[in-house]
């Protein structure tokens, strides 16, 4: 009972820092882009707040770019 308990205890210790939700590594957080245009939508929630914007691009397409934030 006494190694059940400890088991219990060390997994939900090491949980929390174990970042089950998911990896960054598919953001660039080096790059620094600007974009001019108009805010379309915007969400603030947990655990990705996020907007989106339309802008035109040097061809004069519409392009829409949907932003991530952090958590609130």
């Amino acid at each position: 009972m006494k190694r059940q308990l400890l088991t219990g205890a060390v997994m939900l210790a090491l949980g929390g820092p174990a970042l089950g939700h998911h990896s960054d590594a598919a953001l660039d957080i080096e790059t620094v882009l600007t974009i001019e245009g108009t805010v379309t939508e915007w969400s603030l929630r947990n655990p990705h707040s996020y907007f989106a914007v339309e802008t035109t691009n040097e061809a004069g397409e519409t392009m829409s770019w949907e932003v991530q934030m952090g958590s609130i």
